[in-house]
């Protein structure tokens, strides 16, 4: 990421994102691409993964369209996206390597309320904790021991099946 300095440059930052052929997918895989290629060679890998909402209600009156935005809460009162990444990082200096996943996502407020204890797993929003370690393994392609690190919204006995499942190591805290 570069510093901006001057208001040329954060100008020329904000046309870059409102240009319609920036896409946050290609960014993503950009990011994601980067991150690989820094974890070459690593006997290990820890993936340390979180969520947060990006709570954009304040500022619903300078958002034309909503979107890509859902709710954040059972409420509906609170709009705006959740970003779940799973980060990289060097188990022997803690280094930062990057992004080897990043899960944009929202919740649709017109969606069918069903249970969640009556969905399949993989169909809960909670699958993303396994899912998203899973994957990061899967891009790695390499002998790496990798190791999840998740909170305790991470401890869920059908995510710890997949993910032993898969390969992958891991801390709940």
């Amino acid at each position: 990421m570069q510093k901006i300095d001057t208001w040329k440059e954060q100008i020329s930052f904000y046309r870059f994102f409102n240009n319609p052929k920036v896409k946050e997918e290609t960014l993503i895989d950009c990011v994601i691409e980067h991150c690989v290629e820094s974890c070459e060679g690593l006997e290990e890998v820890l993936l340390v993964e979180d969520t947060t909402e990006l709570n954009l209600t304040s500022h619903q009156h300078r958002i034309g369209e909503r979107e890509g935005l859902g709710i954040l809460n059972n409420q509906y009162e609170s709009v705006g996206f959740f970003c779940h990444p799973t980060l990289a990082v060097n188990p022997q200096d803690l280094s930062l390597l990057g992004a080897l996943d990043i899960d944009l996502f929202t919740r649709d407020p017109d969606a069918e309320k069903i249970s969640e204890r009556k969905k399949k797993f993989e169909d809960k929003e909670s699958y993303r904790w396994a899912e998203r370690a899973i994957q990061a393994k899967e891009r790695l392609k390499g002998n790496q021991r990798v190791i999840a690190v998740q909170d305790r919204e991470g401890d869920i006995y059908e995510s710890f099946c997949a993910l032993m499942k898969n390969g992958v190591d891991f801390v709940i805290r």
